[in-house]
């Protein structure tokens, strides 16, 4: 069984998505030319959340981070850690999950998540 199919069968949809666009993206061929980047606030009264994970080819060390900013791109607060071995994917997933932690601890309700797998 492939990772696409598990993913579909037990997490839905939107996991096999996310892997399907992640794979097609790093590997497969796909040019995406040189994409234009920049910040966009989010709405007034949401906050945005910025992740990013990494990891070494050689070692598969990882490590992810991020920060929330608010609609006028204030600098709220930052994390980061140390994952040790895994995946690429693996890292942006902890970098989502440690930013929301951090939101929720905050008691940030309106946050939009923004992250980019390349």
């Amino acid at each position: 069984m492939s990772l696409n199919t598990w993913l579909a069968d037990n997490l839905g949809m939107a996991w096999s998505k996310i892997v399907s666009l992640y794979s097609t993206r790093r590997g497969l061929g796909i040019d995406l030319g040189r994409e234009k980047i920049r910040w966009m606030p989010p709405p007034a009264e949401f906050y945005k959340l910025n992740t990013d994970g990494a990891v070494e080819q050689g070692t598969n060390e990882a490590t992810a981070g991020g920060l929330i900013q608010d609609c006028r791109g204030d600098w709220l607060i930052g994390f980061f850690r140390n994952i040790g071995a895994c995946s690429v994917l693996n890292s942006e997933l902890w970098a989502m999950y440690d930013g929301m932690r951090l939101a929720w601890r905050k008691v940030i309700k309106r946050v939009i998540i923004w992250w980019r797998l390349a």
